[in-house]
């Protein structure tokens, strides 16, 4: 971002001082009257003492042409008052104009004929972060980083030499960094002549817009896949089922130990694997039988991380906090558990190379609307308390093109044989069914932070919860 100018700038429209048509219809009017009466006066001591009245027609020349100069100064009042009142109109109309401008919530750039700013308004600085004095002085070519300012370097060039208006989505950077991807509308202010005078560009921000879209898309996805994941797999949990009854009635009339038996028995194993999948991929679609109770959330966390404890390598340093306050949330505590064993098999298997700190953490925290509104994964909680997990590693980080496919099932980037990729699928159908929601953030080479909400209930522990899933 290029540095503004220290030449001042004008103040706002709204700030500027109004005219003052009283003082204008004195010095055009009352002063010259006053004049007009003075040079009269002045005239008529003249003729009365140089030439004793000799000249006396004179003085009534000038009474009349004063009687005839009172239409006239009559015309001009009205005129003046008239043009008074108009001016009036125009101030005000301005100053609407000018409040409009500076409280929309569409950011509004005005730029010279050469693409150098003039006026930004409040919306501006506050969603592109940057304040009005950086910004005053500055090109508009100049606004974008090196990165972006090629998508829209030729645009802009040709507007700015022959005022074509345009209409475009271009990624923008803010102040911190982050990138805003806005819908600018360019327009060119002309005089009555047609020369180009000033630039006007209105930019909406969409990124939110384009968040919750893709978030909606994702999320249409991923109930697709679930349908179907869950039709194909209750199918083929039938065909497993009477494969392992036939092959453990075979093995019964089989003497032991024979080949015949041994073979059979790997069908088995086999066969029980394949249904461990169906089992996983019934979690991910929620049609899965389960009965959720109000529960601790940290007691089968505690439990998980007693067991991860022991089978994290040396170099993995496992971290872990919890609330002083915590409401119960109605869970199933294995799931809860096989939830946060995955996730944090994910996040120890991102450190096998470098190590790391690995942490966990509980708490409660009230989730509002404006929470609700700026994060697109929350759109299905309601606003109120929630138990918060956080699990965040120092890893290797998810590359972009990645994230929104994460949750995809058989979805992996592990080498063959290391996962099945139903790992985190297994997470979010867990997390969907106990009516929470999960986001992800990650940078890579500095690793991922996953945070679940649930919902806390207040009933006894008893009491089972129905879920308002689909299961």
């Amino acid at each position: 971002m290029a540095q503004a100018t220290d030449s001042p700038h004008p103040p706002p429209l709204a700030t500027r001082p109004r005219s003052q048509p009283y003082l204008v219809i004195f010095f055009l009017i009352f002063l010259p009257a006053v004049v007009v009466t003075t040079l009269y006066d002045v005239f008529d001591i003249f003729v009365t003492w140089v030439w004793n009245d000799e000249l006396w027609y004179l003085d009534e020349l000038a009474s009349m042409l004063l009687l005839c100069a009172l239409p006239f100064m009559t015309y001009m009042t009205y005129h003046l008052f008239q043009l008074n009142r108009a001016l009036r109109l125009d101030e005000e109309a301005m100053r609407r104009l000018a409040t409009a401008v500076s409280q929309t919530a569409e950011m509004v750039l005005i730029t010279d004929p050469s693409g150098h700013v003039l006026y930004v308004n409040p919306s501006f600085e506050h969603v592109t972060g940057y304040p009005r004095h950086e910004v005053l002085g500055t090109n508009v070519l100049h606004l974008a980083s090196d990165g972006h300012h090629q998508n829209w370097r030729h645009k802009i060039v040709q507007a700015l030499a022959t005022g074509t208006p345009f209409r475009q989505r271009f990624p923008a950077p803010r102040r911190d960094g982050q990138i805003l991807h806005t819908d600018i509308t360019w327009s060119a202010v002309r005089d009555e002549k047609g020369k180009i005078t000033s630039h006007v560009v209105v930019g909406r921000d969409m990124t939110r817009e384009l968040e919750w879209g893709n978030h909606l898309k994702k999320s249409q996805k991923l109930e697709a896949i679930g349908t179907l994941a869950g039709g194909i797999a209750h199918d083929f949990n039938n065909i497993l089922t009477a494969i392992l009854s036939y092959t453990e009635l075979t093995m019964d009339d089989l003497e032991v130990p024979s080949l015949a038996h041994d073979n059979l028995n790997e069908v088995m194993i086999a066969a029980n694997r394949a249904k461990e999948l169906v089992k996983q991929l019934l979690t991910f679609s929620r049609r899965s039988e389960q009965k959720r109770f109000p529960i601790p959330l940290s007691i089968p966390l505690k439990e998980t991380i007693s067991l991860l404890q022991a089978i994290l390598p040396d170099k993995i340093i496992l971290e872990a906090s919890f609330s002083t306050t915590e409401n119960w949330v109605a869970a199933d505590a294995a799931r809860i558990q096989q939830m946060v064993m995955n996730l944090c098999t994910n996040a120890a298997e991102s450190m096998e190379k470098t190590g790391g700190t690995l942490r966990v953490a509980l708490q409660e925290v009230m989730v509002d609307q404006e929470m609700i509104h700026n994060n697109a994964p929350l759109t299905k909680l309601h606003p109120g308390p929630h138990m918060r997990l956080s699990i965040q590693d120092q890893g290797i980080g998810i590359p972009p093109a990645n994230r929104d496919r994460l949750f995809e099932p058989f979805f992996t980037t592990k080498s063959v044989g290391k996962g099945s990729g139903l790992g985190l699928s297994v997470v979010h159908g867990i997390i969907q069914t106990h009516e929470g929601a999960i986001t992800v953030e990650s940078t890579e080479g500095l690793g991922s932070t996953f945070q679940v909400f649930l919902p806390t209930v207040q009933k006894m522990a008893d009491q089972p919860i129905e879920s308002t899933q689909r299961s």
